[in-house]
């Protein structure tokens, strides 16, 4: 990079901090149950598979037996601590992307134990190493002392900081974000093509881990139409999205070949949003919850089998029943979900444990939220704090978009990200972690808002 030495300096600083801040937290949860039994247990039971040579199955009994483990121990068990299954039986693999396993694999096969851990420091050392990447950006976009306030900013960032170092995969959906942002800069610059392949190599391996990522390129040609025009934000779609595409196509041949249907990704989408439906109240059995869930499909006398297509087949009706009969209900659904992808978001800052959760003590207690203060003073301030912290994040960061507005064109290439992310997942179910990648581009506009306030307020009383 460009920069003086003491920027540098300064710049490493930064990177160290990240570090630091990653490793304590690694240290501190990287055995939390936190999405250890539907989200990161059938990745590990698919790496182990994958290491003795069977691609992208999994043995149902092997997969209870750890599951069963996990959820009275609460917390993430090595698969190594697992004994190996006399019997192996397979079912093939659809209800998620094998990314995550094969990277999971591959650390296995160099380190040579079935521990999660390998791939937890990989992913925090990565996103430690981001603070580059945000540095780079707030330079290109705006300038240098907004490159390193951002930077700064994403290093203490500690939502993003946890799920680094977490067993999920989740943070690959930041990497691919940015990642292509910062190329997308690169061609909004240079005007290269091959900027624009590498982003759909980008999107295109990015959604073997997180399939969510696969229509960010249409946002991104939605903000590249404000500053190179139609003709090639229509070219920069086409092209990224014909690569993504041919990518994904050894997934989509062995699904068909499997199932003998289109599966472009992975099954669950119905299931997701029906789930979905159970965040808030309503009449028609939705629970937001996967056994329960599927406990009620047994019950209505449906012999299918969880995470299969056929699962999802029974689900789809209901969805559509809903939509096309409580129109409206749907409709406030999806406006009451943008408040909690955005001023409401309750993310894991690292340091919230379920067992001391508000929702665990009331249940278990009957006590009210004066009760639980009185028994978790800190507690209570702490997560009282976060959520107060929480709501401000989009609302300083709009403060810096209209600081900038006269450079909205340009900034667009970034105030994009959180659009996309909350624009795919309100229609479905809002999950915090699948939002945090778009929460990152708030910290660029928040060093806007911190930069303009200091040379407004403190600088301009210093020189009277």
């Amino acid at each position: 990079m460009d920069i003086s030495v003491s920027k540098k300096y300064l710049l490493v600083s930064i990177f160290l901090i990240a570090l630091f801040i990653r490793t304590a937290l690694l240290f501190y949860t990287h055995h939390d149950y936190w999405g250890s039994g539907g989200m990161v247990l059938p990745q590990g039971e698919m790496a182990r598979n994958i290491v003795n040579g069977k691609w992208f199955v999994f043995n149902k009994a092997q997969m209870k037996i750890m599951g069963d483990a996990q959820n009275k121990q609460l917390r993430l068990i090595d698969v190594s601590d697992f004994k190996k299954p006399t019997v192996e039986r397979y079912t093939p693999f659809i209800n998620d992307m094998p990314g995550s396993a094969a990277l999971l694999a591959l650390t296995w096969k160099i380190f040579g134990q079935q521990k999660y851990i390998y791939l937890q420091i990989i992913q925090g050392i990565m996103d430690a190493l981001m603070v580059f990447l945000i540095f780079w950006i707030g330079r290109e976009i705006f300038n240098e002392k907004i490159g390193l306030i951002s930077a700064f900013l994403f290093a203490l960032f500690l939502p993003e900081a946890r799920l680094s170092v977490s067993a999920l995969r989740d943070v690959w959906a930041s990497f691919a974000a940015f990642g292509s942002v910062g190329l997308l800069i690169k061609y909004y610059k240079e005007k290269n093509i091959i900027y624009v392949i590498l982003i759909g190599l980008i999107i295109g391996f990015s959604v073997y881990i997180r399939p969510n990522i696969l229509f960010l390129p249409l946002f991104l040609a939605l903000a590249l139409i404000f500053n190179v025009g139609l003709k090639k934000s229509i070219s920069f779609l086409v092209i990224t999205q014909i690569l993504a595409v041919l990518i994904l196509t050894p997934w989509i041949i062995r699904n068909y070949r499997i199932y003998h249907r289109l599966i472009p990704t992975r099954v669950g989408f119905w299931q997701t949003i029906w789930e979905g439906f159970g965040e808030f109240p309503n009449k028609f059995g939705a629970v937001l919850n996967d056994e329960t869930t599927y406990l009620n499909i047994r019950k209505e006398g449906y012999k299918v089998e969880y995470g299969t297509p056929e699962y999802d087949d029974v689900i789809k009706p209901k969805v559509i029943n809903v939509i096309k009969n409580y129109p409206f209900w749907f409709t406030g659904v999806i406006l009451r979900r943008i408040p909690k992808a955005t001023v409401f978001s309750h993310n894991d800052w690292g340091f919230d444990k379920d067992d001391y959760s508000y929702a665990r003590f009331r249940k278990k207690t009957g006590g009210n939220l004066f009760d639980y203060f009185k028994e978790y003073p800190f507690l209570f301030f702490y997560k009282g704090s976060i959520r107060v912290i929480e709501g401000l994040i989009p609302i300083i960061a709009l403060a810096g978009f209209w600081i900038e507005r006269e450079k909205w064109r340009k900034n667009l290439l970034i105030a994009i990200i959180p659009v996309y992310f909350i624009a795919a997942y309100i229609p479905l179910h809002v999950e915090p972690r699948y939002i945090l990648p778009g929460t990152i581009s708030y910290l660029f506009f928040i060093s806007i808002t911190i930069n303009y306030a200091y040379e407004r307020f403190y600088l301009r009383n210093r020189v009277q």
